[in-house]
């Protein structure tokens, strides 16, 4: 099974805002580029898992106390898209 995939941009990995530039050949048809939403620079992007976001752990949270919907994080584990791959081989 594999995980979802998400596109996010290579430099910071933020979310990619579609954009366009000036193509130099035809002033009336522009390139569609990528823009970093959070360094705001034209980027490259990539799919990665949407849980980890290609860092390969995910942070694991615990319930405070019994009965309550309150949740505190305990540490990290394995992403479960890591787990996919060791699997396939």
């Amino acid at each position: 099974m594999r995980t979802p995939q998400v596109e996010v941009s290579v430099c910071c990995h933020a979310s990619p805002i579609e954009d366009f530039k000036d193509n130099p050949r035809d002033h009336h048809d522009p390139e569609p580029i990528y823009v970093c939403s959070k360094c705001k620079k034209e980027c490259k992007v990539e799919d990665v898992c949407e849980y980890c976001l290609g860092a390969g752990e995910v942070t694991v949270d615990e319930r405070v106390y019994p009965g309550e919907p309150h949740m505190a994080p305990i540490g990290t584990e394995k992403c479960q898209c890591q787990l996919n791959e060791e699997t396939e081989d």
